[in-house]
């Protein structure tokens, strides 16, 4: 992109900056292209829309030129934006935290159901591997008779959980601490005593030979919230076992899975011998994302 004779539009760019990133195998060029302009122009993306004869500022230009050349060498758009869209909430994202995507959603929905065939009751959730904390901030901020434990084994992750958790106003019903998986209470308690009712997790779960088939910008993100050695299991399986010990009876686990883990899962969850009411739900592509269990 260069100074030209004729003005740099915000409709102009939009449409050269899509070009140029399909060049450059982008997903959802044109996307990708109006977020990056919408955050140089501090307006929302729709906002473009109304604006398409705008001329940007030749500091605004500038900034947008080199935002591009860092999306197509692979920079992920919501590190070079900050934040990230998840369940219709700014998500704050930097590179020490997996970037949301929509099918953590099924994470939300999940607790939202749980929640609502409850009536009201105040329900205790613990959200594993919570990175961000969307999937806390998000059913929290849905559900306000949520109370909720968020933990990561990252401080990194967990600083930015902390600041996501604010920016909402949850910080009287999300709790935010440090744990490696379901090490957090060290003791579990009686199911009678302070057990959750549900517990979700989306932990690493992408095999070692599928990190090296990975996209650039997928690869620019934590190998620590992506990586599960060579099954892609060693997250899930603890998890699993684990849960039953903290969870009340009947209480609901949901894990985020792979796209082609959903049998295995169902085996590992069969084989914990501690649940009921196994099942999967789907993507809108219609694969297996999230693994649904019961306790007995």
């Amino acid at each position: 992109m260069s100074a030209a004779a004729d003005k740099w539009t915000v409709l102009r760019l939009i449409n050269w900056t899509k070009d140029y990133f399909a060049r450059s195998a982008l997903d959802e060029p044109r996307l990708a292209a109006e977020v990056l302009l919408g955050h140089v122009l501090s307006c929302k993306r729709v906002a473009l829309y109304t604006q398409f004869d705008r001329a940007p500022s030749d500091g605004q230009l500038s900034s947008f030129r080199q935002l591009v050349r860092r999306a197509a060498d692979g920079e992920p758009i919501a590190y070079l934006t900050g934040w990230k869209e998840f369940y219709s909430l700014t998500i704050k994202v930097t590179p020490d935290v997996l970037i949301p995507r929509p099918e953590t959603e099924l994470l939300v929905d999940a607790v939202l159901d749980c929640a609502r065939s409850k009536s009201g009751e105040t329900l205790r959730l613990w959200d594993v591997c919570t990175g961000s904390g969307c999937v806390a901030v998000a059913a929290a901020k849905h559900c306000p008779t949520l109370s909720v434990l968020a933990t990561d084994i990252s401080t990194s992750a967990l600083a930015v959980a902390r600041e996501n958790v604010e920016r909402h106003g949850l910080a009287g019903c999300v709790r935010v601490e440090q744990a490696d998986l379901l090490t957090w209470p060290q003791t579990p308690r009686p199911r009678h005593q302070n057990r959750f009712d549900i517990i979700t997790a989306n932990p690493p779960y992408v095999t070692d030979a599928e990190m090296e088939q990975l996209p650039e910008p997928l690869k620019r993100e934590p190998d620590t919230a992506l990586r599960a050695g060579t099954t892609g299991l060693e997250y899930i399986g603890p998890i699993i076992r684990d849960a039953p010990a903290h969870l009340a009876t009947g209480g609901l686990l949901a894990v985020e899975i792979g796209f082609d883990q959903a049998e295995r899962v169902y085996g590992l969850l069969n084989e914990a011998g501690g649940y009921d009411d196994i099942r999967f739900g789907k993507d809108p592509a219609g694969i297996e994302r999230i693994a649904l269990a019961r306790t007995k």
